[in-house]
């Protein structure tokens, strides 16, 4: 008689890893509209898109003013005919040498009335042209030059220089929104490239000079953020360093540049994991907080981005001071932001991914349901076409994914798919947050296919995880999460299947993964144990022993690494308890399989009641006990493990899982009927290995084992009662194996 099943250690989805997004400090959402880059572990300071000063705002505002209204477009088109038809450009052309000439002629002095000076000359020029649209044209750059007056011994020559200068800083303005908008990378480079050349020819006591500083170092920490080549964020840390040494006296200015340098400085940190740029970071935030004053507004952006500083320290880390530290500054932003305030969802937002980091963390549910309400916020607070919507739903997405493994309720990981779904459809193909939410969307339906079963959901999962893969710059800090992640469901199909091709995957998405990810990172165990997983799950079908000695080298070394009470330690231990319990069924050796007891018996201590892994962690320690009877023969044994899979079956009930359950179950039954030979464990064995044959699909791996077991069962129930239907029972349980 085959043995029966042994539910696999739950090791696959516990070191799934989701991908949060942390919002932008809230100058940007109102300036620019435009999203964060997508992360799991950066937090997104400063959108390439906002403009530093009063300069880069007059260009926004010129940019706004070039386009006529409706109605002006309709006048032009019914009352003026083709006339009107002159390009802006030239038009602009005709105002600036007007402008000039009036410059070198002195007409223009301060309080000079500009359009009524300037408006009579332009005129005759442009007979076809509406006065309205010459007065906004006159304005705009009458009130954009006039910042540019400096030299008054060449003022043809500073002029001329203005005027290029002003194109140049416009063009790179229009490209950095077309990045916001599209993701487009290759705008972003043409926007460094036209600062660079600005900085190239300008001067150090140009009045753009420091805002040019500025807004090319967020443009250059964005494109890191896309590439990683380490140079483009190294020049972005020098170039903001300048500007903050050189704006001191400007405090508006010296916060959003103070800002972007920390970003700089984060993200520095998260690629090389030096300490000394995350302390930097969070140097120039407090700075930052102190240069804020009263202003609320400020301060909760602040705050804001404090927050998700320490945050990225506990991820790089795993210092519980700096996750304690980062709810304290999300906490006190959300009370600096006042109701209505379009800020307020992004520090909601990022709030509740603290909680849910200290939740994973500790595993306590209140961080949890503070998670949830938090994110529930933000998603309310959000208008349905705001840019920052899909980071939102894909964040609760994430919560009510944990919040199903901890109760196993079908309810969550269906609304987990249903947030993530949105937060995929929501973004652009070509946007930097989406193989971030593709990853997250896959974890959710690979958490429904454990508890489902359907095959439909592990190949959504698998496909999603591809996508995330494959969209992912080479190098992105986050790639070792995803190859995790889709290693883990590759490992999944290959219990399904058998299928040596899933197997191979699984090992070496899982070996990338543990290669990519940092020794002190806190997702570092848990990518090792999955790799660990793997390894135990190829040598429970090829039989190799080089395999489940590296399993366990992985496992053990994963649980040495994770510190006391951390909330992955109950599944740490279950898997390494499954890996020592192969090894002994293997080698016969007893130190492994009272190591393997102990393990499970820690895990199943440790795992709270009502936690959606408990079944698999009884399972697990029922397992090992079975392999223990097997060895020894001690009938306690036996008790001990028909104990905790009743209570695992009891609890899978409505899950995939419960035929796994149930024919181990009977499979504890029948060791225990053959130990003492009483009929009545007999009979309980095949009535349980029935139920798990009539639960199990018919392209399911396992039905040819269960019902093998099952057709044993009802042959030594022949034997004992002489009922010719038991043997008929038999016969086409073994024919349809």
């Amino acid at each position: 008689m085959e043995s029966t099943d042994h539910t696999p250690t739950d090791s696959a989805h516990a070191a799934n890893r989701c991908d949060s997004d942390h919002e932008p400090n809230i100058e940007a959402e109102l300036l620019m509209q435009s999203e964060e880059h997508e992360n799991g572990s950066s937090s997104g300071l400063r959108n390439s898109g906002e403009v530093n000063g009063t300069i880069s705002n007059q260009m926004l505002e010129l940019e706004d003013k070039d386009q006529p209204s409706e109605n002006d477009s309709h006048k032009d088109e019914t009352e003026h005919g083709t006339e009107h038809n002159l390009e802006l450009r030239q038009v602009t052309e005709l105002i600036i040498g007007v402008l000039l000439k009036s410059y070198l002629s002195d007409s223009l002095q301060q309080g000079t009335d500009t359009v009524g000076l300037i408006l009579p000359m332009l005129q005759p020029m442009l007979p076809a042209v509406p006065p309205e649209i010459l007065r906004h044209r006159i304005t705009a750059m009458s009130d954009a030059l006039s910042v540019f007056r400096g030299d008054e011994t060449h003022p043809l020559e500073a002029l001329a220089h203005a005027f290029e200068y002003w194109q140049c800083l416009r063009a790179a303005l229009r490209h950095t929104q077309e990045f916001n908008k599209t993701g487009n990378i290759d705008a972003l480079s043409q926007a460094i490239s036209l600062y660079e050349g600005w900085l190239t020819s300008g001067s150090a006591d140009h009045p753009a000079y420091i805002e040019v500083l500025s807004n090319l170092g967020a443009c250059l920490t964005n494109r890191f953020e896309l590439l990683g080549d380490l140079a483009d964020i190294d020049i972005a840390i020098k170039h903001l360093s300048h500007a903050d040494c050189i704006s001191f006296d400007d405090h508006e200015s010296l916060t959003t540049i103070l800002l972007d340098l920390s970003e700089a400085y984060l993200n520095r940190f998260e690629h090389v994991g030096d300490l000394e740029d995350n302390a930097q970071a969070i140097q120039c935030l407090r700075r930052a907080v102190i240069c804020c004053g009263g202003d609320k507004e400020k301060l909760a952006r602040c705050l804001n981005n404090l927050g998700n500083a320490y945050l990225q320290l506990y991820e790089k880390r795993g210092r519980m001071d700096a996750i304690d530290d980062a709810i304290s500054a999300l906490e006190q932003a959300v009370a600096s932001t006042s109701v209505g305030d379009t800020g307020l969802p992004s520090c909601l937002n990022n709030l509740g991914n603290v909680h849910l980091t200290r939740f994973e963390r500790l595993g306590h549910t209140i961080d949890l349901h503070k998670a949830i309400e938090c994110q529930s916020h933000a998603v309310r607070l959000t208008p349905s076409t705001h840019t920052n919507l899909p980071s939102q739903l894909n964040n609760i997405g994430n919560s009510y994914g944990r919040q199903y493994e901890c109760s196993g309720d079908p309810h969550h990981i269906d609304k987990a798919i249903d947030y993530h779904t949105k937060a995929v459809a929501q973004t652009p193909g070509r946007h930097p947050d989406q193989p971030g939410r593709l990853n997250n969307l896959g974890t959710a339906y690979m958490s429904r296919f454990e508890h489902s079963g359907r095959q439909e959901d592990l190949e959504k999962a698998i496909e999603s995880l591809q996508q995330a893969v494959s969209l992912a710059p080479n190098g992105h800090h986050t790639s070792y999460s995803r190859l995790n992640n889709l290693g883990n469901a590759h490992l999944l199909r290959f219990e399904c299947s058998a299928s040596p091709g899933d197997i191979q995957k699984a090992i070496e998405c899982l070996g990338q993964a543990v290669s990519l990810s940092s020794p002190t990172h806190p997702d570092y165990p848990s990518c090792l144990s999955g790799l660990g997983g793997a390894y135990s799950q190829r040598f429970s079908v090829f039989g190799d022993l080089i395999d489940i000695h590296s399993a366990i080298e992985c496992r053990q070394t994963a649980l040495s690494l994770t510190p006391t009470g951390h909330a992955n330690m109950p599944s740490l231990l279950s898997s390494l308890g499954g890996s020592l319990n192969h090894r002994f069924d293997y080698t016969g050796d007893l130190s492994d399989i009272q190591n393997a007891i102990e393990c499970h018996t820690q895990a199943v201590r440790l795992t709270p009641p009502g936690h959606g892994d408990l079944p698999g962690r009884l399972s697990n320690l029922a397992s090992a006990h079975m392999s223990r009877l097997d060895h020894l023969g001690n009938v306690e044994d036996a008790d001990w493990a028909i104990e905790y899979l009743a209570r695992a079956a009891q609890l899978r009930a409505n899950h995939a899982g419960l035929g796994g359950a149930l024919s181990n179950l009977g499979g504890a039954y029948y060791k225990r009927y053959l130990r003492l030979r009483q009929v009545e464990d007999l009979n309980k064995s095949i009535q349980y290995e029935a139920q798990a044959v009539e639960l199990t699909p018919n392209n399911h791996a396992d039905l040819p084992s269960r019902l093998s077991n099952l057709g044993g069962s009802f042959n030594e129930r022949f034997n004992v009662t002489g009922q010719a239907q038991d043997l008929d029972s038999s016969i086409i349980c073994h024919r349809n194996a």
